[in-house]
């Protein structure tokens, strides 16, 4: 049950995100459309809208060409605003994938945005379930969106969750496009992205027509191109069309080959912890065919079949094959739930419904059957493989039994698997306990962080400046406050923002633009994270839109651009904007995207000098944090009501999410390491017992002509004692291979650690001494009362 419903768990996350199709029609028909940079390999880029239009318009493969882009919206409802995944899309978004409503209808093609067109939006069915009671009345009713009211038109079909995985979650609401003004108002302040051709935003998925392959699509989307670059000469020369299956774009393309490698390497785990189970299930099969030696042989005797005598064994092996396979679902569901808790599973973020559907059932049942086949085999051949002659006598048969090395076999073979995962426990324990001293912060369970998306609720740049000041006045204000700070990328949430930048008098490698990590903060921001300043000042109130340009460089950009040199003083060349800043201070490096990742060159920004309108406020508490988030929330929703104050957590809890994979990975490892380990125990306890049992007369003859307990106790644990040895020293072969394919999701740890090694072999041989030990200890007991 325990080995077959791990599998069955991994293997759902594995349907999920690489197998299970879109559920919607025919969709291997559906096809995505990126952009491939010819000079940069790897890299692909979506599209923008007036090409969109150009592919729609003049293309001979496609049935329909629909675009979509996600993004957060701000919906209002009952007085309640609330953060919403929503998508913006073309008008035959639904028709191309050919989903249904569940109530209402969905967009037409007269919803393009023209005056007399009111906003509408449609809801998907989990969302209109939870925020609206499943409400049957619903179409006809409008929804505040930012600052707008919409009209809703229609519930899509139950289960569809838009067309990829990897966002924060799926779409709960869908705009059509040509209404981004209200639905998306920071998105659209900046620019017309409806006309900006050079503006790639929007994820194309066409539906090809009947009879059309891939292969053709793909050469006349190449043909299409060209054509393009022709009619609009300023499009991308470099850039070629490339189509991917829908159903293998489920996430970002460049991300397939790190989850392909992670899945891989979880299935063969459980994969190894299953074949310990059916090490033990052989075993005990093994040990129960010795036991009915006699039966078969009078079976045999009486005319039964070598064949007829197999199918009964096996028809045994796979009942409980199947029995732990049907309570294996009960465990599969509970590593699903358990592994579903962890926000990035897999390094990034994916709303993965990984529930147990008819694929994965399928491949329950499949494996069940697999496992009682193949580990009921040799048992049933080995006890069909009998003497008659010497079955039948009680006297002979002991001697017989004795020949087990099919059982020691299997024996140290679990014991190689066991050693395997109990050595890469080891190395993963170290590597979070790595990873989590890598801090940004002292205490960082003291630290809140607190999204302010002012772009969504349609705030000006000057507006912003502004709204700054009297959130970090009100904020620091607060009783239990003790700094408080504002940045644009917070540290460790896999963001970063970079730009290109130049310094005159740097040495001679630099002066050409390089390009280098930035941030925007305001002061207080060093304080809050306790980054200690080691030159010049922080940020204050004066630097503002009238004073000069300034900026703080980190301790590795001072190394690299003026090496031995006091960088404060010095100025700094951007590229975009083209300006100059003058260097104030130097601070020491910080982890921006992640504890991997090394020390790399980052340079600040002053807020009230380059405002942005996606930032986080950052707080240092001295009390418990969770009593400060009311009172901020309250305290934020004085500012501005129409904010939608949600998600704030503490760095610690950001520290958590950005380990994500290693704290699933180590609780994995732990818990098959612990299975393991308590197989192959139960295996050594099995063999020892049985082997003494079948001796049980040897031994008593023994102690009655005088030897002694502790001379019975080694002669029998010599057995045991080889078998832990040899199972050693070919599990430390086998885990110095293994350990090799996960050297890359290591930090701060050799894949060879020595102690890792020898920590996990002394485990594994104490703990599989010890019931050996024990075994022999009762059968001895039995022994000396032996007639």
């Amino acid at each position: 049950a325990l080995g077959i419903g791990v599998n069955t768990a991994i293997f759902s996350f594995v349907n999920a995100i690489l197998l299970r199709p879109l559920p919607v029609p025919d969709s291997d028909r559906l096809v995505s459309i990126f952009h491939r940079n010819i000079h940069v390999p790897g890299s692909l880029t979506t599209t923008s809208y007036p090409n969109y239009e150009y592919y729609r318009d003049h293309n001979d493969v496609f049935s329909g060409l629909m675009a979509f882009a996600r993004l957060p919206m701000s919906l209002h409802i009952n007085d309640q605003a609330e953060r919403v995944t929503g998508e913006l899309v073309s008008t035959n978004y639904f028709s191309v994938l050919q989903v249904n409503a569940a109530v209402g209808r969905l967009f037409q093609g007269d919803e393009l945005r023209v005056p007399e067109t009111s906003p509408v939006i449609v809801l998907s069915y989990e969302f209109w379930q939870r925020r609206f009671n499943a409400d049957p009345e619903i179409v006809g009713k409008t929804v505040r969106l930012h600052a707008d009211s919409f009209t809703v038109v229609g519930v899509a079909q139950l289960g569809f969750r838009g067309t990829v995985l990897d966002w924060y979650g799926p779409p709960q609401v869908w705009v059509p496009i040509r209404m981004y003004r209200e639905a998306a108002r920071g998105f659209a302040s900046a620019f017309n992205p409806l006309q900006a051709r050079d503006a790639p935003f929007l994820r194309v998925v066409g539906r090809l027509k009947p009879g059309v392959p891939l292969s053709q699509a793909q050469a006349s989307m190449g043909t299409l191109r060209s054509l393009l670059r022709q009619d609009y000469p300023e499009t991308d020369p470099d850039s070629v069309i490339t189509l991917i299956s829908t159903n293998q774009d489920r996430f970002w393309p460049t991300y397939r080959k790190g989850v392909l490698s992670y899945l891989g390497l979880l299935m063969v785990v459980v994969g190894l912890v299953l074949l310990m189970a059916c090490f033990n299930l052989a075993n005990l099969l093994l040990a129960q065919a010795s036991k009915r030696q006699k039966e078969i042989a009078v079976r045999l005797a009486l005319g039964a079949g070598h064949g007829r005598l197999m199918r009964q064994l096996l028809t045994e092996s796979l009942l409980l094959a199947i029995i732990g396979g049907v309570a294996g679902l009960v465990v599969a569901k509970w590593t699903v739930q358990f592994l579903s808790g962890f926000e990035k599973p897999f390094g990034i973020s994916l709303a993965v419904d990984a529930s147990l559907d008819s694929r994965v059932l399928g491949f329950a049942l499949l494996i069940s059957l697999a496992t009682g086949v193949l580990f009921g085999l040799l048992p049933a051949r080995q006890a069909t493989r009998i003497e008659l002659t010497t079955a039948l006598k009680p006297e002979l048969s002991h001697w017989r039994s004795l020949r087990f090395g099919a059982r020691n076999i299997l024996i140290v073979l679990q014991m190689v698997v066991c050693l395997v995962l109990l050595i890469g426990t080891g190395l993963f324990l170290q590597t979070l306990r790595n990873a989590q001293a890598v801090t940004v912060s002292r205490e960082p369970e003291k630290v809140l962080i607190a999204p302010i998306e002012l772009a969504t609720e349609g705030y000006s740049d000057s507006r912003a400046r502004l709204f700054y000041p009297q959130l970090l006045d009100r904020a620091r204000s607060l009783v239990g406050v003790r700094s408080a700070g504002v940045c644009w990328i917070v540290p460790l949430s896999g963001l970063e923002a970079s730009t290109q930048v130049r310094a005159s008098d740097a040495a001679d490698p630099l002066k050409t633009p390089v390009r280098v990590n930035r941030n925007v903060i305001s002061s207080g921001y060093f304080r809050t994270l306790e980054v200690p300043i080691i030159r010049g000042r922080d940020f204050n109130d004066h630097d503002n839109e009238t004073a000069r340009a300034v900026t703080i460089v980190n301790q590795e950009m001072a190394r690299r651009f003026w090496p031995g040199e006091d960088p404060v003083g010095k100025e700094l060349e951007l590229a975009d904007p083209r300006s100059t800043l003058e260097i104030v201070g130097m601070v020491e490096n910080e982890k921006i995207r992640n504890v991997r990742e090394g020390d790399l060159p980052c340079f600040y920004i002053p807020l009230y000098q380059y405002a942005r309108r996606e930032m986080s406020l950052l707080l240092r508490v001295t009390g418990d944090s969770r009593q400060i988030v009311g009172v901020l929330r309250r305290e934020l929703q004085l500012l501005d009501k129409d904010l939608p104050f949600t998600n704030i957590k503490t760095m610690r809890t950001q520290l958590d999410i950005a380990l994500s994979q290693e704290r699933m990975t180590l609780a994995l490892f732990s818990a098959l390491g612990l299975l393991a380990l308590t197989l192959a125990s139960i295996g050594i306890f099995g063999i020892t017992s049985f082997s003494v049992t079948q001796r049980t007369r040897e031994i008593g003859i023994r102690m009655a002509l005088g030897a002694q307990p502790g001379q019975v106790l080694r002669m029998v644990l010599r057995q045991g004692v080889t078998l832990i040895a040899c199972g050693c020293l070919i599990g430390l072969i086998a885990a110095f291979v293994f350990t090799r394919l996960i050297a890359s999701m290591l930090f701060g740890v050799s894949a060879s650690d020595l102690m890792s090694y020898i920590f996990a072999s002394l485990i594994l041989a104490g703990v599989s001494f010890l019931p050996a030990r024990r075994a022999t200890k009762v059968a001895r007991m039995e022994a000396s009362r032996y007639e």
